[in-house]
């Protein structure tokens, strides 16, 4: 029986340990995670190098076309989507 309490006591302590890693591992993930949101917002608040980062900003304006099995070729548009 004492072994068994011991080997017990000597699993606990191991797990201890380990989810204590663990804490830490997710703990500094979070912080690394949050730093890097922090990070490129600031990056996307600056006009010279928001292009680099987001292509929606370089593409913004330009017109998308829709090509349907016909072949034809029709400007994407809410007016020619109604019809």
């Amino acid at each position: 029986m004492k072994r068994r309490r011991e080997r017990q006591a000597s699993y606990e302590q191991l797990f201890v340990r380990f989810s204590n890693r663990m804490e830490q591992l997710l703990v500094k993930g979070i912080i690394a995670l949050g730093l890097l949101l922090v990070t490129a917002q600031i990056v996307l608040q600056v006009p010279e190098w928001r292009s680099y980062v987001s292509k929606i900003d370089r593409i913004e304006g330009k017109r998308s076309y829709i090509f349907p099995q016909s072949g034809e070729i029709y400007p994407f548009s809410i007016d020619w989507a109604e019809k």
